[in-house]
């Protein structure tokens, strides 16, 4: 037997609503975190780098701020230096290897003194500071070599006056004995 069909719709089954996750949207949402998390990372590494040659470049132009004198003119007498330099570079070319070394640096560091002597004085008085902090053992001996070259120099010196006195009371006391047997007025 047949039954009739119903004038009444069936009941409504329940519908469950399930979340399954789709594999390319999680996929998508752990390389986004990764990436913002790489890039963030990134920006403070530049931040970072920036700061410091930020904080370097201020450094750097405080500590030259100290060392040039406010009095010198440092614009042109710097490529005079470089040109002194470079023509002691010419005048040694035909020499030995250390003359050829030495020169150039020499004749720059002289003119340096002679143009610019407030801030040669600077600089070499910040480099003997910073070997004094770093290098105390090295600063001591240059400081006791320098003694020593001094004293020498200044033993020379008294030497150098000493034969000069001795020369000049010769050269008096022969002038003054031609005086004496020639009658002769010898100076003033």
């Amino acid at each position: 037997m047949m039954s009739k069909p119903s004038i009444y719709d069936a009941p409504k089954s329940e519908l469950i609503v399930t979340e399954s996750s789709n594999k390319l949207v999680d996929l998508i949402a752990q390389s986004r975190l990764f990436l913002t998390d790489k890039f963030s990372t990134t920006t403070d590494c530049i931040a970072s780098g920036r700061d410091k040659v930020i904080n370097l470049e201020k450094s750097t132009k405080s500590q030259f701020n100290q060392i040039i004198d406010k009095n010198e003119q440092f614009s042109p007498n710097i490529f005079y230096i470089a040109v002194a330099g470079l023509g002691g570079s010419i005048l040694a070319r035909n020499s030995n290897f250390l003359f050829r070394l030495s020169l150039p640096p020499t004749i720059a560091l002289a003119t340096s003194y002679q143009l610019l002597p407030q801030s040669t004085n600077n600089v070499f008085s910040k480099i003997g500071s910073l070997e004094q902090s770093n290098f105390p053992e090295l600063h001591q001996q240059r400081l006791e070599l320098r003694n020593s070259i001094n004293s020498s120099l200044q033993d020379t010196k008294n030497n150098f006056k000493d034969l000069t006195d001795g020369f000049n009371s010769t050269v008096n006391k022969g002038a003054h004995q031609i005086q004496e047997l020639t009658g002769f007025r010898l100076g003033n």
